[in-house]
């Protein structure tokens, strides 16, 4: 059922939805935030002031807030293909590929089950040549 699953992963931006994540979970399941700008911005700071548990963030910011590789836009039009789904390049093209960095890295177990939340930001795909 709806019920079941593992957590939520999503891009963190200033971190805001990501916190009201966690608060409404309050522990039940984990919040990962992929953090859009490095950890330097307070974003993390932000989130803990909010909601203190169930939160963990990771630097997807791939070294600022806006900086795209040859890397981060062929995982999107790999992903876009393969999916239909829509990514940009500044929230959710980083959250997915650090999602998937992170299940290549062995960070979860094979057969978790988490709720990628797609926050939209498409207006963020203008800069992607096809």
């Amino acid at each position: 059922g709806w019920a079941d699953y593992d957590g939520w992963w999503l891009a963190a931006g200033t971190g805001t939805t990501l916190a009201g994540l966690a608060l409404a979970e309050a522990g039940a399941h984990p919040v990962y935030g992929a953090m859009a700008v490095p950890d330097d911005h307070g974003v993390a700071q932000n989130v803990r002031a909010i909601a203190a548990q169930g939160v963990e963030l990771l630097d997807a910011s791939r070294g600022g807030f806006a900086k795209v590789d040859g890397a981060l836009l062929d995982f999107i039009r790999t992903t876009e293909q393969a999916t239909g789904l829509p990514l940009e390049p500044l929230y959710t093209g980083k959250a997915l590929s650090a999602l998937k960095q992170q299940i290549e890295a062995g960070r979860f177990v094979p057969g978790t089950r988490l709720i990628f939340v797609h926050t939209g930001g498409l207006q963020g795909r203008r800069g992607i040549k096809g």
